[in-house]
């Protein structure tokens, strides 16, 4: 009698084949999370693009500070002077001139002389000393030092910096931050809803979709707030 040798039993293990649904929450959770990703990384460079601004701005605002503190020094304590002396030689010589025309001829030609010396001094002084031009002159003599301190704060070839500028581009890079980081939230729904979907087989095709809705709710906040510019 021929014995017929046993079937050995099939021990390959079983392969467990992933459903649509998980692969849909799976597809969920990754495009949220590459969306989240890059959402964080434009907003951290916008937020570092703002301290940035935000310190150029105050260096900016030291150095104007510093110019104008040596503005207003050199307008009264160097400007202002020169000028006095300009005015006051001006009108001595005046006055020489007119004392002269009615002196004796020995006195007058010492007369003449000595406003011959003092309008060259004030020719000589003119040119190094720019409150002593016609545009500062006052109507009663004398030579306006706020009028020159104003103009000489304003000259464009000394002020070459915009802190105001400056702080403005910061702050507009950190509401651009702000409004992304906000829209991460409405991203984080997106998470929230792929984790659910997973725990909760019954009722995963609606919290799919809700997950869906919400991550593309957080792409166009994402957008509105400036993703790309």
């Amino acid at each position: 009698m021929t014995s017929v040798p046993a079937t050995a039993p099939d021990t390959q293990p079983d392969v467990h084949v992933p459903e649509a649904g998980d692969r849909g929450v799976a597809l969920l959770l990754a495009v949220a999370a590459v969306l989240a990703a890059v959402i964080t990384l434009v907003a951290l460079n916008s937020s570092s693009d703002a301290s940035s601004a935000w310190q150029s701005a105050l260096r900016q605002e030291v150095a104007r500070g510093v110019n104008a503190v040596n503005d207003i020094h050199y307008v009264y304590e160097v400007e202002a002077p020169g000028a006095f002396q300009v005015a006051t030689s001006e009108v001595q010589a005046e006055e020489y001139r007119k004392v002269a025309s009615s002196a004796a001829p020995d006195i007058a030609v010492q007369l003449q002389a000595r406003a011959q010396v003092l309008e060259m001094s004030v020719d000589a002084l003119r040119t190094s000393i720019e409150m002593a031009v016609p545009a500062y002159a006052l109507p009663h003599g004398g030579y306006d030092t706020l009028h020159r301190l104003s103009d000489a704060l304003a000259d464009p070839t000394r002020v070459s910096r915009d802190p105001d500028g400056t702080m403005a581009v910061g702050d507009t890079a950190a509401a651009r931050s702000d409004r992304l980081m906000d829209s991460i939230v409405v991203v984080a729904l997106a998470f929230l809803f792929g984790a659910l979907a997973q725990t909760f087989p019954r009722f995963r095709r609606r919290l799919l979709v809700m997950g869906w809705l919400a991550l593309c709710a957080g792409l166009l906040a994402a957008l509105a707030a400036g993703l790309i510019l």
